[in-house]
Protein backbone atom coordinates (compact mmCIF):
# COMPACT_ATOMS: atom_id res chain seq x y z
CA UNK A 1 0.00 0.00 0.00
CA UNK A 2 1.22 3.49 -0.82
CA UNK A 3 2.24 5.63 2.17
CA UNK A 4 0.56 8.99 2.66
CA UNK A 5 2.75 12.07 2.25
CA UNK A 6 3.91 13.80 5.44
CA UNK A 7 3.25 17.53 6.04
CA UNK A 8 7.02 18.20 5.80
CA UNK A 9 7.26 16.43 2.43
CA UNK A 10 4.23 18.33 1.14
CA UNK A 11 5.56 21.73 2.24
CA UNK A 12 8.85 21.00 0.49
CA UNK A 13 7.24 19.72 -2.72
CA UNK A 14 4.89 22.68 -3.11
CA UNK A 15 7.94 24.91 -3.60
CA UNK A 16 9.79 22.54 -5.95
CA UNK A 17 9.26 20.63 -9.16
CA UNK A 18 10.14 17.30 -7.51
CA UNK A 19 6.58 16.11 -6.89
CA UNK A 20 5.96 12.76 -8.56
CA UNK A 21 2.25 12.10 -9.11
CA UNK A 22 0.75 8.80 -7.97
CA UNK A 23 0.87 6.19 -10.76
CA UNK A 24 -2.34 4.14 -10.65
CA UNK A 25 -1.08 1.78 -13.38
CA UNK A 26 2.00 0.92 -11.31
CA UNK A 27 -0.15 0.55 -8.19
CA UNK A 28 -2.50 -1.85 -10.00
CA UNK A 29 0.47 -3.85 -11.27
CA UNK A 30 2.05 -3.99 -7.80
CA UNK A 31 -1.25 -5.18 -6.30
CA UNK A 32 -1.69 -7.84 -8.98
CA UNK A 33 -4.86 -6.20 -10.30
CA UNK A 34 -5.39 -6.71 -14.02
CA UNK A 35 -6.40 -3.65 -16.05
CA UNK A 36 -7.94 -3.86 -19.50
CA UNK A 37 -9.83 -1.61 -21.88
CA UNK A 38 -13.37 -2.52 -22.98
CA UNK A 39 -16.09 -0.96 -25.08
CA UNK A 40 -18.05 0.09 -22.02
CA UNK A 41 -21.73 0.30 -21.29
CA UNK A 42 -23.14 3.75 -21.82
CA UNK A 43 -21.56 6.27 -19.47
CA UNK A 44 -19.97 3.68 -17.16
CA UNK A 45 -16.25 4.48 -17.28
CA UNK A 46 -14.82 1.75 -15.06
CA UNK A 47 -15.69 -1.47 -13.32
CA UNK A 48 -13.95 -3.46 -10.58
CA UNK A 49 -14.55 -7.18 -10.04
CA UNK A 50 -12.85 -10.16 -8.50
CA UNK A 51 -12.30 -12.84 -11.13
CA UNK A 52 -10.95 -16.20 -10.00
CA UNK A 53 -9.77 -14.62 -6.74
CA UNK A 54 -7.87 -11.83 -8.50
CA UNK A 55 -8.82 -8.16 -8.84
CA UNK A 56 -9.73 -7.03 -12.33
CA UNK A 57 -10.52 -3.55 -13.63
CA UNK A 58 -12.19 -2.76 -16.91
CA UNK A 59 -11.79 0.78 -18.24
CA UNK A 60 -13.91 2.32 -20.99
CA UNK A 61 -11.97 2.15 -24.26
CA UNK A 62 -12.37 5.91 -24.76
CA UNK A 63 -10.18 6.49 -21.70
CA UNK A 64 -7.21 5.35 -23.81
CA UNK A 65 -7.46 8.53 -25.90
CA UNK A 66 -4.67 11.01 -24.99
CA UNK A 67 -7.29 13.70 -24.35
CA UNK A 68 -8.69 11.52 -21.54
CA UNK A 69 -5.37 10.78 -19.77
CA UNK A 70 -6.22 12.73 -16.61
CA UNK A 71 -9.70 11.23 -16.41
CA UNK A 72 -8.25 7.75 -16.93
CA UNK A 73 -5.95 8.28 -13.93
CA UNK A 74 -8.96 9.21 -11.76
CA UNK A 75 -11.16 6.33 -12.95
CA UNK A 76 -8.36 3.77 -12.52
CA UNK A 77 -7.52 5.10 -9.04
CA UNK A 78 -11.24 5.00 -8.14
CA UNK A 79 -11.50 1.36 -9.22
CA UNK A 80 -8.33 0.59 -7.24
CA UNK A 81 -10.12 2.20 -4.30
CA UNK A 82 -12.75 -0.51 -4.60
CA UNK A 83 -10.00 -3.14 -4.58
CA UNK A 84 -8.35 -1.78 -1.44
CA UNK A 85 -11.40 -0.64 0.57
CA UNK A 86 -14.40 -2.72 -0.44
CA UNK A 87 -13.24 -6.33 -0.48
CA UNK A 88 -16.09 -8.52 0.66
CA UNK A 89 -18.82 -5.95 -0.03
CA UNK A 90 -21.05 -6.93 -2.91
CA UNK A 91 -22.64 -4.21 -4.99
CA UNK A 92 -24.78 -5.23 -7.96
CA UNK A 93 -22.91 -4.56 -11.20
CA UNK A 94 -23.97 -1.32 -12.87
CA UNK A 95 -25.73 -0.15 -9.70
CA UNK A 96 -23.26 2.70 -9.18
CA UNK A 97 -25.22 5.62 -7.88
CA UNK A 98 -26.88 7.01 -4.79
CA UNK A 99 -29.74 4.51 -4.94
CA UNK A 100 -28.72 2.66 -1.80
CA UNK A 101 -26.83 3.40 1.38
CA UNK A 102 -24.32 0.59 0.74
CA UNK A 103 -23.65 1.70 -2.83
CA UNK A 104 -23.24 5.33 -1.77
CA UNK A 105 -20.81 4.38 1.01
CA UNK A 106 -18.81 2.08 -1.26
CA UNK A 107 -18.60 4.73 -4.00
CA UNK A 108 -17.60 7.45 -1.51
CA UNK A 109 -14.86 5.24 -0.06
CA UNK A 110 -13.47 4.51 -3.52
CA UNK A 111 -13.63 8.18 -4.56
CA UNK A 112 -11.84 9.34 -1.41
CA UNK A 113 -9.23 6.59 -1.71
CA UNK A 114 -8.52 7.76 -5.27
CA UNK A 115 -8.39 11.41 -4.28
CA UNK A 116 -6.14 10.75 -1.28
CA UNK A 117 -3.60 8.99 -3.47
CA UNK A 118 -3.82 11.24 -6.52
CA UNK A 119 -3.95 14.51 -4.59
CA UNK A 120 -2.65 13.88 -1.03
CA UNK A 121 -4.37 15.97 1.67
CA UNK A 122 -0.98 17.01 3.07
CA UNK A 123 -0.02 18.42 -0.33
CA UNK A 124 -3.33 20.28 -0.60
CA UNK A 125 -2.93 21.69 2.94
CA UNK A 126 0.59 22.88 2.21
CA UNK A 127 -0.53 24.37 -1.10
CA UNK A 128 -3.43 26.21 0.55
CA UNK A 129 -1.13 27.60 3.28
CA UNK A 130 1.44 28.62 0.67
CA UNK A 131 -1.19 30.48 -1.40
CA UNK A 132 -3.30 31.72 1.55
CA UNK A 133 -6.54 30.99 -0.30
CA UNK A 134 -7.84 28.92 -3.16
CA UNK A 135 -9.63 30.20 -6.22
CA UNK A 136 -10.12 28.88 -9.74
CA UNK A 137 -6.50 29.59 -10.73
CA UNK A 138 -5.10 27.65 -7.77
CA UNK A 139 -7.49 24.74 -8.39
CA UNK A 140 -6.17 24.64 -11.96
CA UNK A 141 -2.56 24.66 -10.69
CA UNK A 142 -3.25 21.80 -8.26
CA UNK A 143 -4.96 19.81 -11.03
CA UNK A 144 -1.94 20.36 -13.30
CA UNK A 145 0.49 19.37 -10.54
CA UNK A 146 -1.25 16.07 -9.75
CA UNK A 147 -2.50 15.47 -13.34
CA UNK A 148 -6.24 15.21 -12.68
CA UNK A 149 -9.22 17.03 -14.24
CA UNK A 150 -9.90 20.46 -12.70
CA UNK A 151 -13.40 19.41 -11.68
CA UNK A 152 -11.99 16.49 -9.70
CA UNK A 153 -9.44 18.74 -7.94
CA UNK A 154 -12.20 21.26 -7.11
CA UNK A 155 -14.46 18.49 -5.75
CA UNK A 156 -11.61 17.12 -3.61
CA UNK A 157 -10.74 20.53 -2.16
CA UNK A 158 -14.41 21.11 -1.35
CA UNK A 159 -14.67 17.66 0.25
CA UNK A 160 -11.56 18.26 2.36
CA UNK A 161 -12.81 21.69 3.42
CA UNK A 162 -16.30 20.38 4.26
CA UNK A 163 -14.71 17.78 6.54
CA UNK A 164 -12.48 20.41 8.19
CA UNK A 165 -9.27 18.92 6.80
CA UNK A 166 -8.14 22.02 4.86
CA UNK A 167 -8.50 25.69 5.78
CA UNK A 168 -8.83 28.30 3.06
CA UNK A 169 -10.59 26.15 0.47
CA UNK A 170 -14.27 26.98 0.32
CA UNK A 171 -16.73 24.24 -0.65
CA UNK A 172 -19.31 26.78 -1.79
CA UNK A 173 -17.43 27.07 -5.13
CA UNK A 174 -18.13 23.49 -6.12
CA UNK A 175 -20.92 20.99 -6.62
CA UNK A 176 -20.49 17.24 -6.97
CA UNK A 177 -17.98 16.11 -9.60
CA UNK A 178 -19.40 13.95 -12.38
CA UNK A 179 -16.76 12.30 -14.56
CA UNK A 180 -17.36 12.28 -18.30
CA UNK A 181 -15.31 11.56 -21.37
CA UNK A 182 -13.87 14.57 -23.19
CA UNK A 183 -16.08 13.80 -26.18
CA UNK A 184 -19.13 14.06 -23.84
CA UNK A 185 -18.21 17.64 -22.96
CA UNK A 186 -18.46 18.80 -26.59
Amino acid sequence: MVQAMSQTEARYLVGTSEFVPFDPDAAADAAGVGVSAWMGFGRLLGLYARVAGRGAIGLHLELERPSNERLRRVVLAHELGHHFTCTGIYVKPFACGPDSLTTSRVEAQAARWAATHLCPPALVSAYVRHNESIGAEQVSEIADLVRVPEGFAAWWLADLAARGMVDGAHPSHVSAWVPCLSSDAD
